[in-house]
């Protein structure tokens, strides 16, 4: 596993937090000048960056939240698949065009639960990306710790926008 570094090249404390769909790790008030090292396996990763002087602390309850979130989006979008399947095999089952008009009422109320079901994932999955807590500076999704050796990153400012800096690749990798 390589090592990772963060620094921060602001004025201000920031917190970092590493999502792999749960928080994976964190740290909270990074001073300025400061650096963090963790130890990442080989995945893609969320970087997520909030100010420091604001009350948005990261912690196990914030990955707690999210994992509800997509869990709960989950759910919803395997009960409408599900729905969906169990309608279409009661159809054949019944025997073609004489089920399918037998069913119509069926139907309906499938294709109503399918869309509601579907409908609800997709608002689960929607606000567990979306969601912006108090403070929220940056995310850089899918950040891939694949290669090989140690990576090191820059929390910096650039005008009115906070980046994510690789240091050892000399290039941006997340600007808000």
């Amino acid at each position: 596993m390589p090592d990772v570094f963060f620094r921060n090249e602001t004025d201000k404390p920031v917190h970092v937090g590493v999502w792999a769909v749960w928080l994976h790790c964190y740290t909270n008030m990074l001073a300025p000048g400061e650096e963090w090292k963790i130890h990442l396996a080989g995945i893609p990763y969320t970087i997520e960056i909030r100010a420091g002087d604001t009350d948005n602390h990261f912690s196990p309850n914030t990955s707690n939240e999210a994992l509800a979130k997509i869990g709960t989006a989950w759910g919803h979008g395997t009960a409408s698949v599900l729905t969906a399947v169990g309608w279409g095999l009661g159809v054949i089952g019944l025997g073609g065009v004489a089920g399918q008009m037998a069913s119509g009422a069926t139907r309906d109320r499938a294709f109503q639960t399918v869309n509601d079901t579907m409908g609800a994932a997709i608002q689960g999955g929607a606000s567990y990306f979306n969601d912006r807590a108090p403070g929220h500076l940056l995310t850089v999704p899918q950040l891939s710790m694949f290669e090989l050796g140690h990576r090191q990153y820059a929390i910096r400012r650039n005008g009115e926008k906070v980046q994510l800096w690789d240091t050892l690749g000399n290039c941006v990798k997340g600007e808000q």
